[in-house]
């Protein structure tokens, strides 16, 4: 970890400051607590009395951090003689620090490093200064230059030396640059989820500038406007009948800020948009009646309530593919706002569909015609011409801003070319993917092919993106690595299809984009992060159902002695593939190790809900026995049905205690038909 740096010209209060976040954030509880602020007294979460771990959640983190920082401004502790630098200030961004001072007159604030280029931003007027520091080297001192400009000179400057630490073991030589011809479209490229832990950013030279120090769900992060992102917490779930998905959205900034965080039951996977900027989310989530990620919610985005969910089913009810729990597979799901329709990719159906989501009729499919020939949506399916290509087991599917010449309306997408989950009579066995550009004639009803950009096979994930004059490939799980590395992002030529720039990850990825921060934003304290009401978590939660009381005769101890061993931890993750042998080899699930599992289960409060932490189905029914009150919530409405990649995932299952009667509750949980005393207790009071 990084050490605090300190240093003061000895004959007065003049020199930087440089900090690092664990001081600012222990600073910041300090004050919190003297003055009395955030107190958990108006919400559920403030009537709790227990013993149970308890974690504030990372908007409640958020809020005391700027109400600290605010405070600084306030006193004017700092000048542009004696700068605050603090380096990670909230935590989760190691390589990115915050300047803060005020100054007697209103100016700018330019920051450089490494001259004009990679970073160099110039702030508002204004007398207090909340400055972001973008792209330090890790591991080395980073000389800063900063510059007060007041009507259009420079009426202070200095250099700051800012130490960065070194990357974790799981980012060094993480990329490659296997060809580089010409400076790249997107200077910063950003990559995320997958087999990555943590989402980095690196630069033309492959060196990575930034990181975030989290990991999240697999699908990591959708980008929002105004620099910010959902981030989807990977550790707090909801059992389906395959892979769990994360029940927690936090909107972040790139400085690591949390905004807001909501809470979606079903849970949220692949994909997210915003329907307007700032306005509601479109989630890609599930219908959990018997099947999963085949459902998209809207979400508003001010209260985190639930405003539509629709089941694509009710859509799509009409036709044979209707036959196994994840039948669907929607990986992508983009808003279309002059016509209120939002584009769903769904990677089982080899399918892009446009709906028009006030009255979910379908406006047009893209799809091999062959696939939906006989079946009642044949006529939407739109007719190609001239010579095409068909995508197979597609991801990433958006519409380009611009139309063409003719104004028909184009279309990016990411052809995997595969379709071992749901095979094509059609398939041409191409082993190639593809990064394919079509036009779309909405009024004659057809396509075309415009361009074709193929690179090494991409089995899963994947997208493209249309920047300037370049096409980027974004191969996040080679089929085949090459020299051990499982992930490559390609530039090409849009004219000419040549590669022009190619990197190679060691680890496979998600997604990856040219990378954008909106440093100016970054400037402005954070607000409505739940501070008025009490509440940093939105949305519905489901309350548990009343029950009668249990009797005491049936229970069990948990057993206090654990002996399972975790895995040794490595930067290469086990392939799908692999897992899926190991699985089969064991003969399934093997010897049952219920009692080693029920040993490791935790407990712990985030804001007002309940967390437990287990393996997948592990837990069947979680029972709160209060003297007066008994409350019971039962998983078994879901089973697991992809054991072989999934039944060994471990996480928190949240239950959310509103709607639960002051009372003393002891938490007792059933699995295999047995309930057990986990011996952990909490009070509400009245």
């Amino acid at each position: 970890m990084l050490r605090m740096y300190r240093w003061r010209n000895r004959f007065g209060r003049r020199g930087a400051v440089i900090r690092d976040g664990r001081w600012l954030r222990r600073m910041a509880a300090r004050h919190n607590r003297q003055k009395g602020l955030g107190k958990k007294n108006r919400t559920i979460s403030g009537r709790i009395r227990t013993g149970i771990r308890r974690e504030d959640s990372l908007a409640r983190k958020t809020a005391r951090t700027e109400n600290y920082i605010e405070s600084l401004l306030d006193r004017r502790r700092y000048s542009e003689k004696r700068i605050l630098a603090v380096i990670n200030p909230y935590g989760l961004t190691p390589l990115a620090a915050l300047l803060i001072f005020n100054t007697e007159q209103a100016c700018q604030v330019r920051v450089r490093l490494d001259g004009d280029y990679p970073y160099s931003f110039t702030s508002e007027p204004s007398e207090r200064h909340r400055v972001p520091v973008f792209y330090l080297h890790a591991g080395k001192n980073n000389p800063v230059q900063v510059e007060l400009l007041r009507d259009g000179g420079v009426v202070h400057q200095e250099v700051i030396n800012l130490p960065a630490a070194p990357l974790p073991q799981l980012l060094q030589n993480m990329v490659v640059t296997r060809v580089k011809k010409r400076k790249s479209a997107s200077p910063m490229t950003f990559v995320y989820g997958g087999d990555t832990k943590f989402p980095y950013v690196f630069d033309e030279n492959g060196e990575i500038r930034y990181f975030l120090r989290r990991r999240p769900k697999a699908y990591g992060l959708f980008p929002l406007s105004g620099g910010r992102f959902l981030f989807l917490k990977a550790d707090i779930c909801a059992p389906s009948f395959s892979n769990p998905h994360s029940v927690l959205g936090l909107e972040m900034d790139f400085l690591g800020r949390v905004y807001r965080e909501y809470f979606v039951p079903e849970g949220i996977h692949h994909d997210g948009c915003e329907m307007e900027p700032e306005g509601n989310l479109l989630l890609a989530s599930s219908s959990l009646t018997d099947y999963v990620e085949d459902a998209v919610v809207e979400v508003n985005r001010y209260t985190g309530e639930v405003v539509k969910k629709l089941g694509l089913a009710e859509v799509l009810s009409e036709h044979p593919y209707l036959d196994s729990h994840d039948w669907a597979h929607v990986n992508t799901v983009s808003w279309i706002a002059e016509e209120h329709a939002v584009l769903i990719c769904m990677r089982n159906l080899h399918t892009v569909m446009k709906l028009d989501w006030r009255t979910d009729e379908i406006r047009w499919i893209l799809c091999d015609t062959t696939f939906w020939a006989g079946t009642p949506y044949e006529e939407k399916v739109l007719r190609p011409e001239g010579e095409i290509a068909w995508s197979y087991q597609p991801h990433a599917a958006y519409m380009l801003p611009k139309p063409t010449k003719d104004g028909r309306r184009r279309m990016i997408i990411y052809d995997n070319h595969w379709h071992k989950r749901r095979p094509v009579e059609n398939f041409d066995g191409d082993r190639k993917s593809y990064v394919r550009i079509y036009a779309i004639d909405e009024e004659n009803h057809t396509v075309s092919l415009l361009k074709s950009y193929g690179s090494p096979k991409s089995k899963i994930r994947s997208n493209g993106i249309l920047k300037k004059k370049r096409v980027l490939s974004m191969n996040g799980y080679l089929n085949t690595p090459l020299d051990e590395h499982e992930g490559m992002i390609t530039e090409f030529s849009r004219k000419t299809g040549k590669v022009i720039n190619r990197y190679l990850t060691y680890n496979s990825f998600y997604r990856a984009y040219p990378f954008f921060v909106d440093f100016e934003k970054l400037c402005r304290p954070v607000e409505g992060t739940g501070a008025a009401t009490g509440d940093y978590v939105l949305g519905y939660r489901p309350e548990m159902t009343a029950c009668g009381e249990i009797n005491g005769d049936r229970f069990r101890k948990i057993p206090k002695v654990r002996s399972h061993k975790k895995a040794a931890r490595t930067r290469k993750k086990i392939r799908k593939e692999e897992r899926i042998r190991a699985w089969k080899n064991a003969g399934g699930q093997g010897e049952d190790n219920r009692r080693e599992e029920l040993a490791g289960i935790k407990i712990k409060f985030y804001e007002e809900m309940l967390l437990l932490y287990a393996k997948d189905h592990l837990l069947e029914k979680v029972y709160l026995q209060g003297r007066e009150n008994t409350y019971i919530r039962d998983y078994t409405d879901t089973e697991q049905k992809t054991p072989q990649l999934f039944a060994d995932f471990h996480y928190y299952t949240a239950l959310p205690l509103c709607g639960i009667a002051p009372d003393k509750y002891e938490i007792l949980v059933e699995s295999g038909g047995v309930i057990y005393e986990t011996g952990k207790r909490f009070k509400i009071k009245g």
